[in-house]
């Protein structure tokens, strides 16, 4: 984990992230204190976090979090509150929900939990976040994430990255976070919420790997209650846009500002209802020359996709135009 010299780091510039998003004297001395809190908490737990599949989310994060969200984000242009709602509704009888979502800003999360504790009071208290498992390992960075649950997961954009062993443990990572899944879908009542770009785009939506509609499974066949896939649709560039350079993720807090954000909620189907007929299936399988599970992955990946893409500007669909 990377920890030296962020907390004498993040001293400074919380201050200057206070000033730039127009606080007075008092509110910059409440972000500063609330920050340097949750660094201290979560730099004594960091390299636990880093080994664990699943992290539940601590106090001092939340705390973060929600003043986080009070401070940086000016107006949300928000949309499909009530396809939300009806999501809810399904979760309160025992139903799973799996919020699949676009990524475009590393205030996305941010975003979404304050509009839906705004309307509902602590609703995500409870919700798993399906977190890259490469920006927690950065002490800023899971100062604010574990202001949230989350099921850590290497996404297949950063195992192409890594070399072949530096792979196989990602990939055994992954599959005890699955593990660890499991089990609280059987309980039924829970929402996931999943990035399956895999990593931020740049304005468009890109391709994702449709090997995360093994997550959609393990829901799904978990509850007695079925599955709701409910898409949604983010922009929050404006309150911390994406910059890629070396150590961007520490260096985060020089970029947020005060801004706008859009966010709109899809229609909810169920899972169930969007299995493609096994012709398509196996049409699929024999054109592509695939395995028919491989097949049926992909289908289900580009229809919730499409799902995502059906609420973004043209411009902004990608693949899915």
């Amino acid at each position: 984990g990377e920890t030296d010299r962020v907390i004498e780091y993040a001293d400074r510039e919380i201050w200057a992230l206070g000033a730039r998003l127009g606080l007075d004297l008092t509110m910059q001395t409440t972000l500063h204190t609330t920050f340097m809190a949750a660094l201290r908490v979560n730099a004594a737990r960091i390299q636990e976090c880093i080994e664990a599949p699943m992290v539940e989310s601590v106090p001092e994060s939340r705390e973060l979090f929600a003043l986080l969200g009070r401070t940086m984000i000016a107006n949300v242009n928000l949309g499909g509150i009530g396809h939300l709602a009806r999501a809810l509704q399904f979760m309160a009888r025992g139903g799973n929900v799996l919020l699949l979502s676009n990524h475009t800003s590393g205030a996305d999360t941010l975003v979404l939990e304050h509009v839906v504790n705004t309307h509902f009071a602590e609703a995500t208290r409870s919700w798993l976040y399906m977190a890259g498992h490469v920006v927690n390992l950065f002490l800023l960075p899971v100062a604010c994430s574990s202001g949230v649950n989350r099921v850590q997961i290497f996404s297949s954009k950063y195992c192409a990255l890594a070399d072949a062993e530096a792979q196989s443990r990602m990939r055994r990572n992954n599959a005890r976070a699955l593990l660890s899944l499991a089990p609280h879908a059987k309980k039924g009542g829970i929402c996931v919420v999943l990035y399956p770009e895999g990593g931020r785009g740049n304005g468009a939506l890109l391709p994702g790997d449709p090997k995360v509609m093994k997550i959609a499974q393990i829901l799904s066949v978990a509850s007695p209650h079925g599955l709701m896939i409910l898409p949604s649709y983010v922009e929050a560039t404006e309150i911390l846009p994406v910059v890629r350079e070396d150590n961007e993720f520490d260096r985060f807090v020089e970029y947020g500002q005060r801004g706008n954000a859009t966010l709109r909620f899809g229609s909810g189907a169920m899972w169930s209802d969007l299995q493609p007929d096994p012709y398509s299936v196996q049409e699929t399988a024999s054109c592509r020359g695939i395995d028919p599970g491989v097949a049926l992955k992909q289908l289900l990946h580009r229809r919730c996709m499409g799902m995502i893409a059906a609420m973004a500007p043209e411009h902004a669909r990608g693949p899915y135009a």
